[in-house]
Order: structure tokens, then C-alpha cells, then sequence
């Protein structure tokens, strides 16, 4: 017999569930942002130019920033400073863990 999940009741809890989420990459956005990181010739603020094409790869950076932002006594509020915090290395990273589809195999309100 199935059991029936219930909506988070805390505001701990909804966002405990949301952080479990992890967005779909469209192909073309993933191979863009892999390009301008590996990319020596880039600024921090081109490539965070890049990542904000896709709202999914920008939420997934700031939420890596801000995750292991307990050093810092702000949070990351921009993707120049989320990278900064997190360095190139672990961005590619982030990124190659990503889950990647094509971006019709995406859902609509997703894109």
C-alpha cells in the first residue's frame, strides 16, 4: 500500500525538500557554460554572463556557494561571487554533475 507524501509543514522543511532538487541542464546550456569555463581567456563576470542563460545552472551555483558559505558572514548574492567562492575547478565540477537533456526532453514551465 502506498503511502501518501504530505507537503512540508516548516518553512525548514519546504526548503530542505527544495535543496534535494536537482534541475534538468538543457545540452546546449551545459555545453555553452563548459566552454566559457574551461575558456583561460574568460572573466568571472563572462562566464557568470554565460550561466545565467540558464536559471538552473545559476540556482545550482549559488546553492553550492552558499552552502559551504559558513566561513563567510554574507551570502553569495551574485554568480561572480558564488564563483569566486567556489573557483573554477569546482564549478566545472557542479557542472559535470549536473543531469543533462535535450532541451524538448525538458518539461515546459522547466526551460
Amino acid at each position: 500500500m502506498p503511502t501518501e507524501k504530505h507537503p512540508p509543514r516548516s518553512i525548514d522543511a519546504w526548503l530542505k525538500q527544495l535543496d534535494e532538487v536537482c534541475l534538468p541542464i538543457a545540452s546546449h546550456h551545459h555545453e555553452a557554460v563548459r566552454r566559457v569555463l574551461l575558456d583561460s581567456r574568460r572573466s568571472l563576470r563572462e562566464i557568470a554572463e554565460q550561466m545565467q542563460e540558464s536559471p538552473a545552472i545559476a540556482l545550482a551555483m549559488l546553492r553550492e556557494a552558499n552552502r559551504s558559505a559558513s566561513s563567510f558572514s554574507e551570502p553569495a548574492e551574485s554568480l561572480e561571487m558564488a564563483l569566486n567562492r567556489l573557483g573554477l575547478k569546482r564549478a566545472e565540477t557542479l557542472l559535470a554533475q549536473m543531469p543533462v537533456q535535450e532541451q524538448q526532453q525538458i518539461p515546459l514551465p522547466l526551460r
